[in-house]
């Protein structure tokens, strides 16, 4: 197993645990000449690794995400730029090739990895600041992938993202929603 870390100088690492040694860095030298892609990023504030697959993707302070592999070191991809930092991202559970990234221009993106192409735009009138991706199994043991926004006008959103579709727009506060934790359930948000 392996572990990674961002830092804000906008390299990460990629650590093999059992024996603590760096397997893979990441910085502005790293390049993949098969795909012509230079990994550049300004301050990492976002990272999210996919649960059954050797990829994470990194979210950065002027925009930039990048889907990378920790096992043979190579940038896979860089997503289309967010207007402001990314201060979320995140794999989906059921639709597995999904990822998702939210940024302070108030955007959410749905992406198809595979392909490369968003699936929805989920919109909000305010900077996003955070985010959480769960997978809730309904009592028909039918299972479905929620996103959770907090945001800066103080509201918490409930988005289904199989369809883009916004289900509940809670109030709580009118500062801004800095940390989002949602229960296995899905029953309850903190």
């Amino acid at each position: 197993r392996n572990l990674i870390t961002a830092y804000q100088s906008g390299e990460v690492a990629v650590w093999r645990i059992r024996s603590g040694q760096v397997i893979h860095r990441f910085s502005n030298d790293t390049y993949n000449p098969k795909r012509m892609l230079r990994f550049a990023s300004n301050g990492i504030v976002s990272i999210a690794s996919h649960h059954s697959k050797p990829l994470f993707l990194t979210g950065s302070q002027d925009g930039d995400v990048f889907l990378c592999n920790s096992e043979n070191g190579e940038v896979h991809e860089k997503l289309p730029k967010h207007q402001g930092s990314v201060e979320f991202v995140g794999f989906c559970q059921k639709a597995q090739s999904w990822a998702v990234t939210c940024g302070t221009d108030g955007q959410a993106f749905v992406w198809d990895i595979d392909h490369k192409s968003v699936i929805a735009v989920l919109e909000h009138p305010s900077q996003i600041s955070s985010a959480a991706l769960r997978q809730i199994r309904h009592y028909d043991n039918f299972t479905q992938d929620y996103l959770y926004t907090g945001a800066a006008d103080g509201h918490v959103r409930v988005w289904d993202i199989a369809n883009g579709r916004l289900l509940h727009d809670l109030i709580g506060f009118e500062d801004s929603v800095w940390c989002i934790s949602v229960s296995s359930d899905g029953h309850g948000i903190v």
